[in-house]
């Protein structure tokens, strides 16, 4: 089941549009060879696996050893998105879909917590901006799974132990 429902997500994704690992970003970037993932989604198991952050690695390994969890995949779906802060529409590649043992399926976005919880009046410009580019991909998110039966959760430093 999950098989087929990633193989309709990717057939509507151009995988080319992928982010990049860029190497002057101050976050933990790398790249993970997909066989020795166990869960990992079959159909990209020929791609490396691209982490954009140390959280996002933490929650590959994660999911490799969460008994809950039986299949994950990275990136490996694109929803737009409408962007309060230009007024245009924005593709959205959330970092994560699982599927438990149960058959549910999850939406994953990791995000530091920083991120992910409405500034302060005194925060910076910068941190304010990214809160609404978020709020407004979250939407589409919990949308796009609500339409798929799905799940979308957002996950920061605080949900690990």
């Amino acid at each position: 089941m999950f098989h087929e429902f990633l193989q309709f997500l990717y057939m509507a994704y151009d995988r080319k549009k992928q982010k990049t690992v860029s190497k002057k970003s101050k976050f933990n970037q790398g790249v993970i060879d997909p066989r020795t993932c166990k869960k990992l989604y079959n159909s990209v198991k020929n791609e490396p696996i691209k982490f954009q952050s140390a959280l996002e690695l933490q929650f590959i390994r994660y999911c490799e050893s969460c008994n809950t969890i039986a299949k994950w995949a990275n990136e490996p779906i694109s929803i737009k998105y409408y962007s309060r802060l230009d007024k245009g529409v924005h593709e959205y590649f959330p970092d994560f879909i699982i599927e438990s043992v149960t058959g549910q399926r999850t939406l994953i976005e990791t995000k530091p917590y920083e991120q992910s919880v409405k500034p302060s009046v005194n925060s910076s410009l910068w941190l304010k901006q990214q809160w609404i580019k978020n709020v407004d991909k979250w939407k589409a998110a919990e949308q796009f799974a609500k339409e798929h039966g799905m799940k979308f959760m957002i996950v920061t430093e605080r949900f690990f132990p």
